[in-house]
């Protein structure tokens, strides 16, 4: 993310081009002499890594329930819909607890 490059470049003091991947060659890498600072951009690093994988799987929960239809039927003599139509209770409690 660009918020990630730009913390490296902060703490190289150093200009990468990653807007445009075309331009973006090794040598400002190096250039930038990553390893003396490599505490701060393993920090950085493993913090997107984390972002990543919280940003994936929030996608794949929106995903599951924005597509989610929930039809309700009368049960019994009630005239007012109560009952969920073809859909198990619990496994939806399931899934929203684990979500």
């Amino acid at each position: 993310m660009p918020r990630h490059w730009d913390r490296i470049k902060e703490i190289t003091n150093t200009k990468l081009n990653y807007e445009n991947p075309e331009q973006f060659y090794i040598e400002e890498i190096m250039a930038a002499k990553l390893l003396d600072f490599r505490e701060d951009v393993e920090d950085i690093t493993e913090s997107a890594d984390k972002q990543l994988k919280i940003r994936t799987g929030l996608d794949e929960i929106n995903l599951y329930w924005n597509d989610m239809i929930f039809a309700f039927n009368t049960w019994g003599k009630r005239e007012t819909p109560c009952i969920l139509q073809g859909l198990v209770v619990g496994t939806i409690l399931e899934r929203l607890e684990e979500d």
